[in-house]
């Protein structure tokens, strides 16, 4: 704690007259003698501070006590006074002087419709420093349920000339508060294909695809490679004699050399006979005489 928020008053004894903020029970009456007690720069009078030792760990009714991160006035009530005391407890720590120079808010006294102590990081723990002068929670002075002001219910504690100020230990880490809002999101960026193709695994795995009806049919592909040929069988080979004729027909060469004589055939009905017998006979056997010559011709 810096020395510069004490002032020491070894040498004086002083006696004020002074007014509970609480209730008009304490009336106007003498604050006792008090030997050694400090108070900030700058504050109205001097108010007792706690010395070492002097602030509880956890709320406890006349005791000073240095709010953490996420205490509630409520929750340091219902500590310090029990369930059933929560609402007085609460007036009982929000009207004593020795915690007036905390700041105060409707902000978690909406229920009571009053200004109450708030909880902020901005003062020096085990002073009344103002608001602004640090980053640590106020330090809060806890009366008993029946009021008091902490010169009037703690022994003091002589403060030397020249004090001898601890250097700060840093506490552990309070409770994680609650999540801020999202931010805004940002810009798209650029998939690569390994991205791509675990993002359609991935929505695929989660919505299996069910079969559908047929879809049509598509475009006929090229033409594959000609097979190799097959065995042809007598009507492919008639087909294609016919075919190759039809397109190639043939032309008429020289005739040919006369061929052999086929055998004689069965002789014929006979004729009718003619009117002169020996002319007839003699011009029918003369047909005879050039087939003979033919034949003898090819024999030869």
């Amino acid at each position: 704690m810096d020395p510069r928020y004490y002032i020491g008053n070894r040498d004086r004894r002083t006696e004020r007259l002074w007014l509970s903020r609480r209730s008009a029970q304490y009336g106007l009456q003498a604050r006792p003698k008090v030997l050694g007690y400090g108070g900030y720069l700058g504050q109205t009078g001097d108010r007792l501070l706690p010395g070492p030792g002097q602030i509880a760990t956890t709320p406890t009714a006349g005791a000073w006590y240095q709010v953490k991160k996420g205490d509630t006035y409520w929750a340091i009530s219902k500590s310090a006074y029990g369930s059933d005391n929560v609402k007085a407890g609460l007036y009982t720590i929000n009207d004593s002087s020795w915690n007036s120079y905390i700041s105060k808010g409707k902000k978690g006294w909406e229920t009571y419709q009053i200004s109450g102590l708030q909880a902020t990081p901005d003062y020096v723990a085990g002073t009344r420093a103002p608001k602004g002068a640090g980053h640590d929670y106020p330090t809060i002075w806890i009366p008993p349920l029946s009021g008091g002001e902490p010169e009037d219910i703690l022994q003091t504690i002589p403060i030397p000339s020249d004090p001898i100020v601890p250097a700060p230990v840093q506490g552990p880490p309070g409770p994680m508060g609650p999540m801020g809002p999202m931010g805004p999101m940002g810009p798209a960026g650029e998939p690569d294909s390994e991205a791509i193709k675990k993002a359609i695994n991935s929505y695929l795995a989660a919505n299996p695809p069910s079969a559908g009806p047929p879809g049509p049919m598509g475009p006929m592909g090229p033409m594959g490679p000609m097979g190799p040929a097959g065995e042809p069988d007598s009507e492919a080979i008639k087909k294609a004699i016919n075919s190759y004729l039809a397109a190639n027909p043939p032309s008429a060469g020289p005739p040919g050399p006369m061929g052999p004589a086929g055998p004689m055939g069965p002789a014929g009905p006979m004729g009718p006979a003619g009117a002169n017998t020996a002319a007839s006979s003699a011009s029918n056997g003369m047909w005879a005489l050039p087939f003979f010559a033919l034949i003898a011709s090819l024999q030869s």
